[in-house]
């Protein structure tokens, strides 16, 4: 197949993909994300995750998504094989840093997140030392307030 017969399929994607985005009204993102976060405290993890991954492919720039999405796959962590939690470990915290890095006054994922450094062994991206560093930051927001 050639290069441009290939692009040429690669367009109904993107009309698709643009089109499905934008027939998510506010309120189906809204009732969406209650029912993930229902789905977490019911313990039903995997279907909480299956929940946010969507909405972060909806919404990238939202750092409570993508928060929400790291508590979830943290989780599955817990009661996986240990290859498994490995891997859920690395999404864990990818998905606290991004949430970190989307807004660094969210309090919930710079508090999750120092957790994860405080815990994850140094191979999966633990270190006091970052920790220390959430700590100094999380307190000079609570001065702040």
């Amino acid at each position: 197949m050639c290069v441009i017969t290939k692009k040429f399929y690669l367009i109904p994607i993107l009309f698709l993909t643009l089109f499905v985005s934008a027939a998510f009204s506010e309120t189906e993102i809204e009732t969406s994300f209650e029912q993930g976060t229902a789905l977490y405290e019911k313990e039903d993890y995997y279907s909480a995750k299956d929940i946010f991954e969507k909405l972060v492919a909806l919404e990238p720039k939202n750092s409570d998504l993508h928060h929400w999405l790291g508590k979830c796959y943290g989780r599955i962590a817990e009661t996986a094989s240990w290859i498994k939690a490995m891997s859920m470990a690395k999404k864990t915290r990818k998905e606290f840093e991004k949430a970190v890095a989307l807004d660094e006054k969210n309090i919930d994922a710079l508090e999750d997140l120092m957790q994860y450094y405080l815990e994850a062994p140094g191979f999966l991206g633990g270190s006091k030392k970052k920790a220390n560093e959430i700590e100094k930051r999380l307190n000079q927001i609570g001065n702040n307030i």
